[in-house]
């Protein structure tokens, strides 16, 4: 057996790597590492090894244990590159501390050192906030530091980079800004928006629509793409669309490839989602599905991730369902996918959950399957009240309503109407209101004329459900009641 001696926690970590991130540290220390051609061979030898063996290393690796301290810090800032977006900015802002606590303990030139591999870093991955407080704490140590002509460059490049930061933090927030505020008005008006009436609801929409492409820096042009394949959506122009969307995922396709820490896995897969959306909008629904099957097959190390890719696989596909009116496989879809998904694995607080167990009770209730609906209903209670909206509850209770008085049940619709009247943890809109007093208005002695005046109610409602769509319910009413 091969003698172990010191730590072995560097070839417990190389241990735990995947092939791909094993690939990614060894181009990252290539490009950031002072010590680059001995850590990647370091890397290798402790990499081949099945068992930790100190004293082998020793004899072909001088300064072994400054070495594997520098490979155990380089391991650490390649997998920051890797991570999801919020533990890698996470981790930036780490390093913003450290270099802050190495200066104020007098260590300018290792403080410097590492300032500047994080910014190198930071702009290389784009994430501008960090950079720009990086730059500022490069200031603050140079005007400590520095000679004075060593300052007065500093001061030149920080102006430089700053301004270079500022505009693309400008661009990002106003795409940003485009896109968030097309989405709420898209919920709002489910019908669609003329181009005219868009852009007076959102005037920036002007600089979106007639900025010209020069951005150098990959999250802007993301973020531009994305808000102009948003417009032209809501518009309908769906062709145009899905060619931007397109050229979005080229382009997110060569950054992957060329490992370039800008772009993440989840955003391609997130523009992929979009691009079913579009498909699906236009009646597309054979490429619909084959974006969706192929979504479905990236791989995420994030297990968080890797959960919600399953669940809008199958959010996905029930909408596909509902669009082709496949009712009957979409309702055996929804029972396999649920149970694919394990709801008591801790994902019950997922709105895309909720959405699904949504359709699982649209497609029952259309196919009449009552004894299965109700059951369905009571596991929603849980799932919606978890969702973290809260919304979802109140659209939950006004479709047990509607489907009590569908499957006959006029005397319990009514006394559930009466209580939901009087319960002030749940948060009716005054229209809803109005539907459920309708209800409890509803009698048996004339049940064909209470239902017009549930249509007729439901028709003139500006506030549409937030998960079902209040139209949608009148439908299958009125599907069911023919």
């Amino acid at each position: 057996m091969a003698k172990k001696s010191g730590s072995d926690e560097i070839f417990q970590l190389i241990h735990s790597l995947s092939t791909e991130e094993k690939g990614y540290f060894k181009k990252f220390a290539k490009r950031y590492s002072e010590n680059g051609g001995q850590l990647p061979q370091l890397f290798d030898a402790i990499n081949l090894q099945t068992e930790y063996d100190e004293e082998k290393l020793k004899d072909s690796f001088a300064s072994l244990a400054v070495l594997k301290a520098q490979l155990f810090d380089q391991i650490l800032d390649s997998l920051l590159l890797v991570s999801n977006d919020a533990d890698y900015e996470d981790g930036l802002w780490k390093k913003f501390k450290t270099i802050s606590v190495l200066h104020q303990r007098g260590l300018t030139l290792r403080a410097l050192r590492i300032n500047s591999k994080v910014l190198a870093i930071a702009l290389q991955s784009e994430v501008f906030p960090v950079y720009e407080r990086l730059l500022k704490q490069r200031f603050n140590i140079a005007k400590q530091s520095f000679t004075p002509d060593e300052y007065l460059k500093e001061i030149n490049d920080l102006h430089a980079n700053l301004k270079v930061t500022y505009t693309a933090l400008e661009k990002i927030n106003l795409y940003y800004f485009c896109f968030g505020s097309m989405h709420a008005l898209e919920t709002q008006f489910k019908t669609g928006l003329s181009k005219a009436k868009l852009i007076a609801q959102i005037p920036e929409l002007k600089l979106l629509l007639t900025e010209k492409e020069e951005d150098s820096f990959f999250i802007v042009k993301r973020n531009r793409l994305n808000a102009l394949a948003k417009f032209h959506y809501i518009i309908g122009e769906h062709q145009t669309a899905q060619k931007l969307l397109h050229e979005l995922l080229e382009m997110e396709q060569k950054l992957m490839a060329k490992n370039n820490p800008a772009q993440r896995k989840e955003s391609y897969y997130y523009t992929l989602n979009g691009l079913i959306y579009n498909y699906y909008s236009s009646n597309n629904f054979k490429e619909a599905l084959k974006v969706n099957e192929y979504a479905r097959s990236l791989k995420f190390e994030n297990k968080e991730l890797e959960s919600e890719r399953d669940i809008f696989y199958c959010y996905n596909k029930l909408i596909l369902f509902f669009e082709m009116k496949d009712y009957k496989a979409g309702e055996l879809f929804a029972s396999s996918g649920l149970k694919e998904i394990n709801i008591e694995s801790g994902t019950k607080k997922s709105p895309a959950l909720a959405s699904i167990l949504a359709f699982k009770l649209l497609f029952e209730w259309i196919n009449g399957n009552f004894k299965q609906l109700f059951k369905t209903l009571t596991l929603a209670d849980d799932v919606f009240f978890n969702s973290g909206k809260p919304a979802f509850v109140s659209d939950l209770e006004l479709m047990r309503l509607l489907v009590h008085l569908d499957a006959g049940n006029i005397t319990i619709a009514k006394r559930n109407a009466k209580k939901l009247i009087g319960d002030k943890s749940i948060s009716f809109s005054k229209d809803e209101k109005k539907l459920i007093r309708v209800i409890i208005g509803c009698t048996k002695s004339n049940q064909l004329e209470s239902y017009r005046k549930i249509h007729h109610t439901i028709a003139e409602t500006k506030s549409p459900f937030k998960l079902f769509n209040i139209a949608l319910l009148n439908d299958i009413l009125q599907l069911r009641n023919r």
